[in-house]
């Protein structure tokens, strides 16, 4: 058996509907799957609800984004086992929706007026309609699309980052604490999302972490597609010691957006997931 438990759909910043996805999973042998879109539950619904494969295990996740102040780091939290129906999880869904519509609108401002940089409007009126999570990767990929960049990553390395300070203040911010109470009260089980993204020393993440268990995080995601060996066994042995379920996943969203990684195996099959043995956060969630 195979898992993956970091996937993301066209709900967020994904290239595969839901359905597809869990083709792509039956074809390549993977078990257990959770499609954990950012900011979004309608994706995981989708494939829960209509999953056509009974060989395939669909697990209801959601990725929030966290409040992170240093430069170039990012904080996620991803959520498993979640009740996608939870009225207080989608009431910050919502709060979070409209904060990134208003910021998109203002990158497509600063793309224009300083960088002469625009889109046909059947695209922009796409990206607004989009029944999910709206966020600057559209806009990335549409900078591809158009050949302004030659990858998402370019957009945002060249364009977005640079432009960031320039965009509206967040209304609504998100903090760890009160992004794993919003899982934890959908029911969920709340896990540390590639810690690495932190840009932080060893001393800093297990400090990091055991600050996390303090207010509910029960998992920590040890494989991901940028985790190398050693960092993982790292992770392994931090899960160890301060008694944390172990996750794991691809972060797989489609070879535009991430090139080189590939679903149930990570970037040159690194994560190697082929046994569920490996994910004790599995045992918790079958239950």
């Amino acid at each position: 058996m195979r898992a993956d438990l970091h996937v993301h759909s066209i709900f967020s910043d994904g290239e595969y509907e839901p359905l597809k996805i869990l083709d792509m999973c039956n074809e390549c042998g993977i078990s257990h799957v959770a499609i954990t879109d950012h900011n979004e539950t309608k994706g995981t619904k989708e494939a829960y609800k209509n999953n056509p494969y009974p060989n395939i295990t669909v697990i209801q996740g959601i990725e929030l984004s966290v409040h992170y102040p240093v430069k170039g780091g990012e904080f996620h939290i991803l959520g498993y086992n979640i009740n996608p129906d939870n009225e207080e999880l989608n009431s910050v869904i919502s709060g979070i929706r409209e904060d990134n519509i208003i910021r998109v609108k203002a990158l497509l401002y600063y793309l224009k007026s300083l960088y002469n940089i625009s889109f046909p409007d059947e695209d922009i009126k796409e990206v607004f309609s989009k029944c999910g999570n709206i966020g600057r990767p559209e806009i990335a990929k549409l900078m591809v699309k158009y050949s302004y960049v030659d990858t998402v990553h370019n957009a945002f390395k060249d364009f977005f980052i640079p432009l960031d300070n320039k965009l509206p203040k967040r209304k609504f911010v998100l903090y760890e604490k009160e992004a794993i109470k919003y899982i934890t009260n959908a029911g969920g089980i709340a896990s540390q999302a590639h810690i690495i993204s932190l840009k932080k020393n060893e001393a800093e993440m297990k400090a990091h972490i055991a600050n996390l268990i303090n207010y509910g995080l029960s998992a920590i995601e040890v494989y991901h597609s940028s985790h190398s060996k050693v960092f993982s066994d790292f992770l392994l042995n931090l899960a160890k010691e301060f008694n944390l379920l172990v996750s794991g996943g691809s972060d797989f969203h489609g070879p535009t957006v991430k090139p080189g990684i590939m679903l149930g195996k990570g970037k040159n099959n690194n994560i190697n997931l082929d046994s569920v043995n490996k994910l004790t956060i599995l045992k918790e969630l079958m239950r």
